[in-house]
């Protein structure tokens, strides 16, 4: 099966204080969280879906795929936050404000992301 991959870049939480970064500009993302939506829908559906979020923010029924984001804990280190479903109700959520754009298409599994993700952990890496 063939999911397509898309990058989403919100602003970090602290920067909705300064009013310069509360946007994101198409291709740069600076002073931004980062997530990785990865989807069954293809192109057109995810586009259809992005443009009328706000109309249907309360459905959660609809399920847009599995969102990996890099989250920093208490002690300065990073892990994988794997939110699935991620569902249209999360996006209008956690990402009211977002850029996203199409990567490419993948042919691995949600379970052989996921390994390949935890590899630095499963071979005693540094972060």
């Amino acid at each position: 099966m063939s999911l397509s991959v898309w990058l989403f870049a919100r602003p970090l939480s602290w920067a909705q204080f300064i009013s310069v970064l509360q946007w994101v500009s198409d291709g740069k993302y600076p002073l931004c969280h980062w997530g990785v939506l990865v989807t069954p829908l293809d192109i057109l559906s995810i586009n259809s879906i992005l443009l009328q979020t706000r109309a249907n923010s309360d459905d959660d029924t609809v399920e847009l795929g599995n969102m990996y984001e890099l989250v920093r804990d208490g002690h300065n280190m990073n892990s994988v936050n794997v939110e699935r479903p991620f569902s249209l109700k999360s996006l209008n959520t956690n990402w009211q404000l977002f850029s996203a754009k199409y990567i490419e298409t993948t042919h691995m599994t949600h379970e052989e992301i996921e390994l390949e993700g935890n590899y630095c952990s499963r071979s005693g890496a540094e972060h």
